[in-house]
């Protein structure tokens, strides 16, 4: 009842409309819905709230309807007429092209989400500062871990050892950067990479397992156990991810020690 009085009302001012378009979409008809938002787009006077509240709108629709690129545009077009607007407009940009990527990685099809990412980075290549860095970086690592997902470790590695050059103190980057040198058996890279984070008490577990990593490939094996066993010392109390492979190198520890 609530619902059709609303559909009711007089639709011709702009709010009324969006009102409509909104409760259209959550009906579930979005077609029409879209139609209503596009007609407000046609008469609401540049920049103002209800072109802005459109647009949103509109761009939300689409990516419902999985049209990421038209999303894409919709919001990139709010850029365009409200500049100041420009970091909430490039950040739903992104986010329709970041979804359009994972709907190609359930899709099975890598090199095609890829391109989403690399399309979304391009949102960013004629602006400079913390925001467009921190988004490029985001969408980098993005496309290092679908690259490592699908066995490409080689180029997932030099994905990341670029952020690592632009940004030296990216811990994040540096940690997967360190799984991944693992993965290749590619131990003195592990060991450069990690050094840094060593003294950084948020890092100090994973670089604790790093390392002992780095001393149990080298056969340095009771440095590997000092490692392995002070990391388990300071991991906090309770359910922790690293707990079971660190007691895994523990007890592979323990082994290579009585064999010796």
């Amino acid at each position: 009842a609530v619902v059709e009085r609303i559909l009711s009302i007089d639709g011709e001012s702009g709010q009324n409309k969006l009102l409509h378009a909104l409760v259209l979409g959550h009906l579930g008809q979005r077609a029409d819905a879209m139609q209503v938002t596009e007609s407000i787009l046609q008469d609401a006077a540049p920049d103002s709230p209800q072109q802005r509240a459109a647009s949103r709108m509109l761009g939300l629709f689409q990516m419902a309807e999985n049209d990421w690129d038209a999303a894409a545009e919709t919001f990139f077009q709010m850029y365009a007429v409200s500049p100041e607007k420009q970091a909430e407009t490039l950040l739903l940009a992104t986010e329709a092209l970041i979804e359009k990527a994972q709907a190609y990685i359930d899709q099975n099809q890598p090199d095609a989400a890829l391109q989403s990412l690399d399309d979304a980075q391009a949102l960013y290549a004629p602006h400079s500062g913390q925001l467009e860095l921190r988004e490029q970086t985001r969408l980098q690592l993005l496309q290092a871990q679908i690259l490592a997902r699908y066995n490409r470790v080689d180029e997932a590695i030099e994905k990341l050892e670029a952020v690592v050059r632009e940004q030296p103190k990216h811990e994040e980057a540096r940690i997967t950067l360190a799984s991944l040198y693992a993965i290749e058996n590619d131990w003195d890279a592990l060991h450069e990479i990690i050094a840094p984070i060593q003294n950084a008490p948020q890092y100090a577990d994973i670089a604790l397992f790093f390392e002992g990593r780095y001393h149990f490939a080298n056969g340095r094996i009771g440095s590997a156990r000092t490692q392995f066993e002070t990391a388990l010392d300071q991991l906090p109390a309770g359910p922790n991810p690293l707990r079971p492979t660190l007691r895994f190198y523990q007890g592979a520890c323990f082994d290579r020690l009585n064999r010796i």
